[in-house]
């Protein structure tokens, strides 16, 4: 116990490092052409379907799993599944 909030005292200088968030609701491929041809109204459609989770991504890193929620009129993402920590250090060690 003591051993982890002395870990958790000397790490907390990274509390205030900035970090990128991305929440991901899905991807299409589109040649330059189909890009370009876009207008007001558009749609793109993704590559997901609407019930499936999406993606938190930080710093280029997935992490976690989320479902698009309203809260106060705004959107947000709900956490429903975090990774595994061992399992992201080892996906950062690969790339």
């Amino acid at each position: 116990m003591q051993e982890t909030q002395q870990k958790a005292k000397d790490m907390s200088f990274l509390l205030d490092i900035p970090i990128a968030l991305t929440i991901e609701l899905g991807r299409r491929r589109m040649s330059i052409e189909e890009v370009l041809n876009l207008t007001h109204g558009s749609i793109i459609e993704l590559n997901k379907g609407i019930k499936e989770p999406l993606e938190v991504i930080v710093n280029g890193k997935a992490i976690a799993k989320g479902e698009l929620v309203e809260a106060e009129e705004q959107l947000a993402v709900r956490i429903v599944e975090i990774s595994n920590p061992s399992e992201r250090i080892k996906e950062a060690m690969k790339a």
